[in-house]
């Protein structure tokens, strides 16, 4: 793109070669580049006549990619059957092994996995998915220790009955 130049997808996805659902956008400028990106993109759920629901997306730099030895956190809703967690998670060449562990409101530990990614993947799925099932009550905190690799976290909470949803990346413990 030339300087100060605009590119604009309505969907990228079908410009990725996807048809629906969910993708990750590698963003780079040449090697040696010395201007800034401005960039702007939104994550939403299409309703039709109805509008929109959904939230902008900053990019992530990969100085924000969390590496090995690294313990993040993310917070739960406190009502499942209000909203829920959708736990995403993106990695860069090398992959990433995480220890996710999901504790309740008083602390004590209800669920712990090991997930090994492969490089350059993403995934998004709710958190009792991610867990490969647990019991979700509410208040719950998930602790997620990066033990190999490098990786991006982030929670969104999603309104069960608007699909409304948020999005922030998992924070540093």
């Amino acid at each position: 793109m030339p300087p100060g130049g605009v590119l604009f997808f309505a969907d990228v996805l079908p410009a990725m070669g996807v048809a629906s659902g969910l993708g990750s956008l590698d963003v780079y400028l040449p090697t040696g580049e010395t201007r800034k990106l401005a960039t702007t993109f939104r994550v939403y759920n299409d309703a039709g006549s109805a509008g929109t629901s959904g939230f902008n997306e900053e990019l992530v730099p990969f100085n924000r990619f969390f590496v090995s030895g690294a313990t993040l956190s993310l917070t739960c809703p406190p009502d499942p059957a209000k909203s829920r967690l959708n736990v995403g998670v993106r990695t860069l060449g090398d992959g990433a092994t995480i220890v996710a562990t999901l504790r309740n409101a008083s602390g004590a530990t209800v669920k712990s996995v090991t997930k090994t990614y492969a490089g350059n993947y993403f995934e998004q799925t709710t958190l009792d998915s991610f867990l490969g099932g647990a019991p979700v009550s509410g208040n719950e905190s998930l602790t997620l220790q990066i033990t190999a690799g490098q990786a991006v976290v982030y929670g969104a909470t999603v309104d069960n009955t608007t699909n409304d949803s948020s999005a922030s990346l998992a924070q540093r413990q």
